[in-house]
């Protein structure tokens, strides 16, 4: 699970799955419901439709601190040099796509002004990668 991953590369054990947070993402997923199922049908999805989206609803629902995440993170820094956990041209384009599309409609606005690969949460994270530098990850509540 997506839990054991971030624990392995923050270690931090103190990460936790808020399972209301879950379900509050899952009763509203009409869109990724729906990319799900064209996924599906062009056969791109290797397991279930419940079962990706299942995962997806958990991976919103983890609940860490901006250290634990920026420190998860860090092997997407180094691009030039293998990884146990992703090789150098994975790395390379994971942030390339993080870049693109990593903060929804706001991507190409971030890529032009901030010009690092990034991600945004549900609950108010940013997360940003400095390639060949380290990992920034901010939280802002309303």
């Amino acid at each position: 699970m997506t839990i054991d991953l971030i624990v392995a590369t923050s270690q931090d054990d103190t990460i936790r799955y808020n399972p209301d947070v879950s379900f509050s993402e899952s009763v509203a997923d009409h869109r990724n419901a729906a990319i799900a199922h064209v996924l599906a049908d062009h056969g791109k999805l290797v397991n279930g439709i419940d079962a990706v989206r299942g995962q997806y609803f958990a991976q919103c629902a983890i609940e860490a601190s901006v250290r634990t995440v920026a420190r998860s993170a860090l092997f997407l820094v180094n691009r030039t040099t293998a990884h146990p956990l992703l090789d150098s041209a994975t790395v390379c384009s994971l942030n390339a796509v993080l870049l693109t599309s990593g903060m929804y409609g706001a991507a190409g606005d971030i890529a032009y002004r901030v010009a690092l690969p990034a991600k945004s949460g549900i609950g108010g994270g940013i997360l940003a990668i400095m390639p060949g530098v380290g990992t920034i990850c901010v939280w802002a509540s309303t």
